[in-house]
């Protein structure tokens, strides 16, 4: 770097330097902004105090010189004092809760809501359930019960004696093993049984819908589920599957992989199988919960399989009660 060279630099810092008088300027405009500041120390207001910080901001670009920048940093510590002076002097217990105020006010708004005169007297009933209609909105509402079975009258609780047999202490002596029966086919019941009667219903409910359906297979959720009733849904779903597996009905998948239903002919009974065929019986499980899902899914509105009227012991009488649609 050449002689000429550091020369040219100094001239350029020179004429970039600010001239006396520019320097007074800025000055003066600093000495005005602090005078502002005091005399209207008590007065100014949040917005005053921010129009003066954009005024330095903007002043501090001609700053230039220590002299300047100390006095810009004067003012700047000026404002912050007057800022925190105010967050201290400012109450944040102004909002307090005074319980007989929120009385009064209350009810005062349900007596104005109801447009009647307001008196020192007790609310009315009218007004306490216009208030309680008001403030449910902001209470959790319990989920009401529902009765499956539908309702049933109790009656008189009978009292059971208990016959305490005597204890026979009997050294080496073998009982008879209880041997389980098992129901092969519902037609091994008799006639005047109420559950053969209803698995033989069943089957020809089948037979009907599927005559009705062009002989294609029927949906199987849409011919157990009874809408009315949850337990008369699992007892279809036992009868079905008494069906399935004595090979009276064929169960199979869709394309949509539903279970569907389709009863078998005469021949195709006959060619199931002999007597020795192992045997095969699937029992579908439901919830309430599940149940209910399903008639929405597949929107269901009335049974396929016909209501059975439901049968309730009351005081020695038998009593028979519809069907009534679970909420």
């Amino acid at each position: 770097m050449n002689v000429e060279h550091l020369e040219e630099l100094i001239r350029q810092h020179e004429r970039q330097q600010p001239t006396e008088e520019e320097r007074r300027a800025v000055r003066n405009l600093h000495s005005e902004i602090r005078e502002q500041l005091i005399a209207n120390r008590e007065d100014i207001t949040g917005d005053g105090l921010q129009t003066v910080l954009e005024t330095i901001e903007q002043n501090f670009a001609r700053v230039q010189t220590p002299r300047e920048a100390v006095k810009d940093a004067e003012n700047i510590r000026l404002l912050s004092e007057m800022q925190r002076q105010r967050l201290q002097a400012y109450d944040i217990s102004l909002v307090r809760f005074l319980p007989a105020e929120f009385a009064e006010n209350l009810k005062k708004y349900t007596v104005e809501s109801l447009r009647s005169q307001v008196d020192r007297g007790p609310l009315s009933s009218k007004s306490w359930s216009m208030l309680g209609a008001h403030c449910q909105h902001y209470f959790k509402k319990s989920p009401a019960l529902h009765f499956m079975c539908g309702t049933f009258e109790r009656g008189e609780v009978v009292k059971k004696v208990v016959v305490r047999a005597e204890r026979r202490q009997k050294d080496n002596e073998v009982g008879k093993t209880t041997e389980l029966k098992q129901l092969e086919s519902f037609k091994d019941t008799s006639k005047n049984e109420a559950t053969t009667k209803e698995v033989e219903e069943v089957l020809a409910t089948l037979w009907r819908t599927y005559e009705a359906n062009q002989r294609s297979p029927i949906c199987y959720f849409e011919f157990v589920v009874n809408p009315f009733s949850f337990g008369q849904t699992v007892e279809n779903i036992f009868y079905v599957s008494f069906l399935a597996r004595d090979g009276y009905i064929k169960l199979d998948l869709d394309d949509d992989e539903l279970p569907v239903l389709e009863p078998m002919e005469k021949t195709q009974e006959e060619n199931r199988g002999g007597e020795g065929r192992a045997r095969n019986q699937i029992v579908i499980s439901i919830t309430p919960a599940e149940w209910k899902e399903v008639i929405e899914t597949f929107n269901i509105q009335r049974p396929l399989i016909k209501n059975r009227p439901t049968k309730v012991q009351t005081n020695g009488q038998e009593n028979v009660a519809g069907p009534s649609r679970a909420r």
